[in-house]
């Protein structure tokens, strides 16, 4: 089956909702598109529209100079296949941590929160290809912010993806790391309570629609329209709540239950499979957003959750090798109309109309028309 299409203008969507909200929010910005819009245009559009956190894949310094001054923070990102040499070797951490962080760190400069080590490097498709070098990649990496004087501000984490743990009864309260990475785990956990860093997790309820027949429909919504989970004295009538607390319990069963959590990505698809189409997706977003409006986190982490929407553009070069219908590897469409600088984009073929333009016309990498 061909990968997931997510074609949701994420933009759009959160210009519906309060603009206090808007700017909790953050969005997941790849650069693995054929048809990439100049980085300036993208930070403009996200500071029209109140966003204020991106996570990124990488560090490209196109993008990274576009950041610089706009008030964004920002997660950078270091790619799976770059985990091996930075576990290898502590210099080549450090001149990382030169080139991609403390370069960008200045008046005037990008506010910098996190670096991502890696990327779900303990999916269960990559078949343990990742495991032994992300812990030691992402140790270098923290020790080296830490003895460039931006330990205190940049914090080195790694995102992981929902199957690293699980629970055996489908109960939130029976939530464990999967025993083949329990150890690895259980050491990157160390690392980020000493270092007072989030666990990263993406988290998406259209995976459970699509790996099983029997999943109830609903449950994957915020509508409360099936029948709920019921774990000891909490009723769970969506699978996003139930998944964020199978995790907390995951964190509690091996002493780091106070660890802070981050929601690294979250989305819903409109293309590539039964259930992924714009109607299930705007239900979803509408659903997902009131309930962050509230603030009222999980039933087992009464707390503001820290929300990044997958994604910004339409990365249609991006790799699928985890799997066929990949989340993380699956290509989000273009945001049309949404910002001053765009207001219509042809999809494919290279072009934009920009409102500085008379007329929509081939943009070049610098934007022009």
């Amino acid at each position: 089956m061909a990968r997931a299409v997510f074609l949701v203008c994420l933009l759009s969507i959160v210009m519906l909702v309060p603009t206090s909200l808007a700017q909790g929010l953050g969005v997941n910005w790849g650069s693995m598109g054929s048809h990439s819009l100049p980085p300036k245009n993208v930070v403009q559009m996200l500071k029209d529209n109140g966003i204020k956190k991106v996570k990124l894949f990488d560090a490209e310094p196109d993008t990274m100079e576009a950041l610089a001054g706009s008030g964004i923070q920002v997660m950078v990102g270091i790619p799976n296949e770059k985990l091996e040499k930075l576990a290898d070797s502590y210099k080549e951490a450090q001149e990382w941590v030169k080139q991609n962080v403390t370069k960008y760190l200045h008046d005037g400069g990008v506010i910098i929160r996190y670096v991502a080590v890696g990327n779900e490097p303990y999916l269960t498709s990559y078949n343990g290809t990742y495991v032994k070098t992300t812990y030691p990649a992402l140790k270098n990496i923290q020790k080296a912010l830490n003895e460039a004087g931006s330990g205190g501000k940049v914090k080195a984490t790694v995102p992981f993806n929902a199957d690293v743990y699980e629970s055996p009864s489908n109960k939130p309260s029976d939530g464990r790391f999967r025993n083949d990475i329990k150890s690895n785990i259980v050491e990157i956990l160390r690392l980020l309570n000493d270092n007072k860093t989030p666990f990263v997790v993406n988290i998406y309820p259209f995976l459970s629609l699509y790996q099983s027949s029997d999943f109830p429909e609903e449950f994957a919504f915020f509508e409360g329209g099936s029948e709920p989970v019921k774990d000891n004295n909490i009723e769970y009538k969506n699978v996003f709540d139930a998944n964020c607390d199978t995790l907390i319990s995951a964190l509690k069963k091996v002493g780091f239950g106070n660890l802070d959590i981050i929601i690294g990505e979250v989305g819903w698809p409109t293309d590539g499979d039964k259930n992924a189409n714009g109607q299930l997706a705007k239900k979803f977003y509408d659903g997902l957003l009131k309930k962050l409006a509230t603030e009222d986190g999980t039933p087992l982490r009464k707390k503001k959750l820290e929300v990044y929407l997958f994604g910004l553009f339409d990365e249609n070069q991006k790799s699928i090798a985890p799997g066929d219908l990949n989340v993380t590897g699956a290509s989000f469409a273009t945001m049309d109309s949404l910002s001053s600088l765009w207001t219509s984009a042809e999809k494919g073929k290279g072009t934009i109309c920009l409102k500085e333009c008379k007329e929509c016309s081939t943009w070049t990498s610098s934007g022009a028309c």
